[in-house]
């Protein structure tokens, strides 16, 4: 009777991860970016970085104005 109720919960608990394993494969499809996604996340990035190097730059390099007495 041991043997019989070992085997049985041996069998559930691997009925019990592999449905677990599904659940996971199906939560990982769904957060997935598809690939257009990735696309314009990269696009969004690469802007944000061209801006930030461009505000840099006018910060450090600004224009020296002339004053007006001299």
């Amino acid at each position: 009777m041991g043997w019989v109720a070992y085997m049985s919960g041996l069998l559930l608990s691997s009925v019990e991860a592999s449905s677990q394993v599904a659940m996971a494969t199906e939560e990982l499809k769904q957060s997935s970016f598809g690939t257009q996604e990735v696309y314009v996340q990269a696009l969004l990035a690469a802007f944000s970085t061209l801006l930030v190097m461009v505000i840099l730059w006018m910060i450090i390099f600004r224009p020296k104005f002339k004053s007006s007495q001299e």
